[in-house]
């Protein structure tokens, strides 16, 4: 009698890992079930992440290591965004949860909708320095693109600014949208907005209600805390140039997603390597964290994070070691010396933002330990 065929060893393994997530799933829904609200006076990183069985808002207190939620996607479902924006004050959260631009105060037990205009996940969002206001892209059920803002009034209003995009909906090949992976930077002052589109950057007077082609070709725009420079990518190079785009100079021949340090004095970027650091002078580039640094899908989207006082970062990486094939690990690095901390192991996560300050009458420590 023959025997029976030999189990085909790589379905085994395929089995095998889709059993290992499916457990991993369980023991999420488990713990996400048990989690406590955040403590309004910690050292919060939010971040996005699939955990109790469907995506959420949630933080880990960088001094203790704690995991909290903020808040669940509406009706079981995904937030329909890559993107989470702390306010300035850092007593609330922003993010688009499918349609609707949602507003998370740490004193609210539930989220606030401050807009119901249809958005996309790759589309941008940002609040004014003050925090009186959220620029964002909206995209109308016509496929017209604006730049809205949205006044954080009682009640909220919105305001359009101009309409940056029109694509035509019965087309044969219809065009790819140049607004995806488009990023906003507000001047430190709040009368500019910086945005790009394709390969350009436009900038936004908004108290003179005027609109102006900054630097071509360029993207990714970065505005320095003082207000003097721009960072930004052209060609695969990280630039810097004046406030009004003249004197543009190369810092980095590799570089994406600038996000300048608290002080000015840093700004870090993406590499084919890891995360990087360059003075704005060009000066002082070198490779702070090694290893896959994961953008998501979404070219725009968050990978790393300052802390309030520039001591540290916090990155989100691919975390092959600890978890499955689509995890990622939130790790925080120190700037003095790269020495890496991981705070969370495993999970689907992504679009770090660490809480910029605390409101008048609290304190905290600024960095990690």
């Amino acid at each position: 009698m023959r025997s029976s065929p030999a189990p085909d060893r790589r379905a085994l393994a395929r089995l095998g890992l889709w059993a290992g997530f499916v457990l991993a799933l369980a023991i999420a829904t488990f713990l996400g079930a048990t989690l406590d609200r955040c403590d309004p006076r910690g050292n919060l990183i939010a971040f996005l992440s699939y955990r109790a069985g469907h995506d959420g808002l949630y933080a880990v207190d960088a001094d203790r290591g704690t995991l909290c939620r903020l808040s669940l996607a509406g009706g079981g479902g995904s937030i329909g965004s890559n993107h989470s924006a702390w306010s300035p004050a850092g007593d609330a959260l922003a993010w688009i949860d499918g349609n609707r631009l949602l507003l998370q105060r740490l004193s609210d037990p539930a989220p606030t909708a401050l807009t119901e205009y249809v958005t996309g996940s790759e589309k941008p969002m940002a609040w004014s320095p003050d925090g009186t206001r959220i620029a964002l892209i909206a995209t109308s059920f016509d496929a017209v693109s604006r730049l809205v803002i949205v006044e954080l009034s009682d009640p909220p209003a919105l305001r359009e600014i101009a309409v940056l995009e029109r694509l035509p909906l019965h087309a044969p090949d219809p065009p790819r949208s140049q607004l995806i992976g488009s990023r906003f930077a507000w001047s430190p002052d709040g009368r500019q907005l910086l945005l790009d589109r394709g390969d350009q950057i436009l900038r936004f007077d908004l108290i003179n209600a005027s609109a102006d082609l900054l630097l071509a070709p360029g993207r990714q725009p970065a505005w320095s805390p003082d207000g003097a420079q721009i960072a930004f990518v052209r060609a695969g190079a990280l630039m810097v140039a004046r406030a009004d785009g003249t004197a543009a100079r190369e810092v980095a021949v590799d570089g994406e997603h600038p996000v300048w340090s608290p002080d000015g004095t840093w700004i870090a970027f993406r590499t084919a390597e890891g995360v990087a650091l360059v003075h704005p002078d060009g000066a002082g580039e070198r490779l702070l964290a090694r290893g896959a640094i994961t953008p998501i899908n979404d070219s725009n989207a968050t990978s790393y994070t300052w802390s309030p006082d520039g001591h540290y970062l916090a990155v989100l990486e691919g975390d092959w070691q600890h978890g499955l094939p689509g995890t990622n690990a939130i790790s925080v690095v120190r700037v003095a010396d790269g020495q890496m901390r991981r705070l969370i192991n495993r999970g689907v996560n992504r679009a770090p933002a660490w809480r910029p300050a605390m409101p008048a009458g609290e304190s905290r420590k600024a960095g990690g330990r």
